[in-house]
């Protein structure tokens, strides 16, 4: 499954692959999506959490509601798989049965699996009758991990924007063949970490990259739809800045 944007003209345009974050295909990334189809793109945001090979499929709302669920316990008891139980204990059992599946769902996936899929959907995005043969590619918090992933699994991709994702296998920097935006909140506990080692292995290969590290935002800084992590001047900035690298490398 995708969701697909155009800009109302009739002519080829290049295509963006827009990749959702760890709550999948949900309203801000169709949102996000025809943002993109605006500025004069085929934009197209695969649902990557409808491909699972052991035959479960989840929805957006129900990963918000594991995601709920583990962020309403004491911080040190996140991580506690007995914590988790006692929550999913307090809720209707068909509820907390389903919850359980979505969890076990989630402790199997496996990011390397998706990237064949991946590479799969931008084929079919030049291929398009309307798109030219320039691709690029953007995504978000885990999307923004499946673009670094993407990217250095050597994919025939024009431009590569991850927005605060986790690092790919590094060793594989040496296959990628477009230009790099890299995105962050300096406030991400979660990812700037392992920025240092992404970059060294960036200069190492000689790739051409920028850049952006927001020093008053943190993890997920460009999601108008959570107020607690959405920073507006940084966003704005960031938009811009992403519309500018497509602008130059995609037409």
């Amino acid at each position: 499954m995708l969701y697909c944007a155009r800009p109302e003209n009739d002519r080829p345009c290049p295509a963006v692959v827009v990749i959702h974050e760890a709550f999948g295909l949900d309203a801000h990334i169709a949102d996000l999506t025809r943002r993109i189809a605006a500025e004069g793109y085929v934009a197209v945001a695969p649902d990557l959490f409808s491909i699972d090979p052991f035959g479960c499929t989840v929805s957006p709302d129900e990963i918000k509601q594991t995601m709920s669920l583990r962020m309403a316990l004491p911080a040190e008891r996140r991580g506690n798989p007995a914590a988790l139980e006692d929550a999913l204990g307090t809720l209707p059992p068909a509820r907390a049965a389903r919850l359980r599946e979505v969890l076990a769902w989630s402790t199997r996936r496996n990011p390397a699996a998706l990237v064949p899929p991946l590479e799969r959907v931008v084929t079919w995005a030049q291929e398009r009758v309307d798109t030219t043969d320039a691709v690029g590619v953007t995504g978000f918090c885990f999307g923004g991990g499946m673009t670094l992933r993407l990217a250095f699994a050597g994919a025939p991709l024009a431009a590569a924007a991850p927005f605060y994702g986790q690092n790919p296998p590094l060793e594989q920097a040496g296959q990628v063949c477009c230009p790099l935006l890299l995105m962050y909140g300096r406030n991400d506990p979660f990812i700037m970490p392992g920025v240092p080692a992404l970059l060294s292995a960036v200069q190492e290969a000689g790739l051409t990259y920028e850049l952006h590290v927001y020093e008053q935002a943190g993890h997920a800084f460009l999601n108008d739809t959570r107020p607690e992590m959405y920073h507006a001047p940084s966003a704005q900035d960031a938009w811009g800045q992403l519309t500018r690298f497509f602008a130059r490398h995609l037409r």
